[in-house]
């Protein structure tokens, strides 16, 4: 299994816009044939990285067989440009697992810069005789004061990646649909 910045292209459907038309890279699409391995697939956007009006798909997630046989159900997603002119790729090995326990407590370091936090501990740690009960009811206490504090700072995150993600689609369909309307006025 192979997630990489191919540099090249594997078809002509995988680059927009641009100059030239878009062909095959013959090194690197002998080498994929020679070595029999397949596109495992992928959600979000077509192309990876995009630069002006040239589109492409340069990051791609290839598998052998094996792969394939032993991960049947893996999915590699395009997430959104951050710093980056390529998408990042995530992949997910199993879409079939769910968890069905609580996700463990995560104390944060940053709570204890927060001018109540002294004063938070102090009205919530009781020690009842058992460590592990005492534990439980203060990262309960802890997990609904974060909540009050700062809110759910994860939502927040993906919300942001969110707008991020349609903010760029808007962005680079406006690029693509522009740079079609000159390619169009130039015939």
């Amino acid at each position: 299994m192979a997630i990489c910045d191919s540099n090249a292209i594997l078809s002509s459907s995988e680059k927009s816009g641009g100059l030239s038309k878009g062909k095959r890279c013959p090194h690197f699409g002998d080498f994929v044939d020679f070595s029999e391995l397949h596109d495992l697939g992928f959600s979000r956007p077509l192309f990876t990285w995009h630069r002006g009006f040239l589109f492409e798909k340069l990051d791609r997630d290839l598998g052998n067989e094996a792969w394939i046989s032993n991960f049947p159900n893996c999915m590699v997603s395009h997430l959104p440009k951050i710093k980056s002119d390529h998408h990042l790729l995530l992949l997910v090995l199993n879409l079939n697992i769910a968890l069905l326990r609580e996700r463990p407590f995560r104390f944060l370091a940053g709570w204890v810069e927060h001018s109540d936090f002294d004063y938070f501990l102090k009205k919530n740690w009781k020690y009842s005789g058992n460590i592990s009960n005492s534990l439980g009811k203060l990262a309960h206490h802890l997990n609904e004061w974060n909540k009050i504090f700062y809110g759910n700072i994860t939502t927040r995150k993906r919300d942001l990646i969110k707008r991020i993600a349609n903010i760029q689609k808007r962005s680079d369909f406006s690029s693509s649909y522009r740079f079609n309307q000159v390619d169009l006025s130039l015939h």
